[in-house]
């Protein structure tokens, strides 16, 4: 286990996903990965600016300009829908997965339950002040962003105790397991 660093977990995911592609464990770096990892940061409470995750990868994949424009496309795409979870999240596939590892890896002090607790406060407190107000579309935009936080803990429910766990058919009782794409 790593010590916890100043760097963003954000930037080590994108590391994470760059040292995967040059090692051979993901055979395309593409638009879904750039979404699979904005879309566990935002999970977990990261969400950076756009413009700093652009310049970052832009840094440090100088040599690879396509790869690294459809890493920036898939984050994009879910910093422009707002929510961490796409048409295309599945409870096999969780984002989750990726943050998890990410989060017992660079934040060893802190644990993925207590990110997404904090997430899910500051879900309520934001929807308790949005009510108070007559902004019906921020009111609307609280209550997906609680909606989200809930999932997660789903997601995470999942990743803990396996699906049987969430009440529905489980052919494979277990935990989920750890992803194969992420490296390492």
């Amino acid at each position: 286990m790593e010590r916890a660093s100043a760097k963003p977990l954000w930037q080590h995911g994108i590391d994470r996903l760059w040292e995967a592609y040059e090692a051979d464990q993901i055979v395309c770096l593409d638009r879904k990965q750039g979404q699979r990892l904005a879309r566990a940061m935002r999970i977990i409470g990261e969400r950076p600016p756009y413009r700093e995750v652009s310049r970052y990868i832009g840094e440090h994949w100088s040599r690879w300009p396509d790869v690294a424009n459809w890493v920036r496309e898939g984050w994009r795409s879910v910093d422009r829908a707002k929510t961490a979870f796409g048409r295309e999240t599945h409870w096999f596939n969780t984002p989750l997965q990726l943050a998890d590892v990410l989060v017992e890896e660079h934040e060893p002090q802190r644990r993925t339950e207590a990110r997404l607790a904090t997430v899910a406060h500051d879900a309520v407190d934001a929807l308790v002040e949005a009510a108070q107000k007559p902004d019906t579309a921020g009111y609307q935009e609280r209550k997906r962003q609680l909606a989200d936080a809930l999932l997660a803990l789903h997601h995470l429910r999942y990743l803990r105790q396996g699906s049987g766990a969430l009440g529905f058919e489980n052919l494979n009782p277990g935990a989920a397991p750890r992803p194969v794409d992420v490296g390492k």
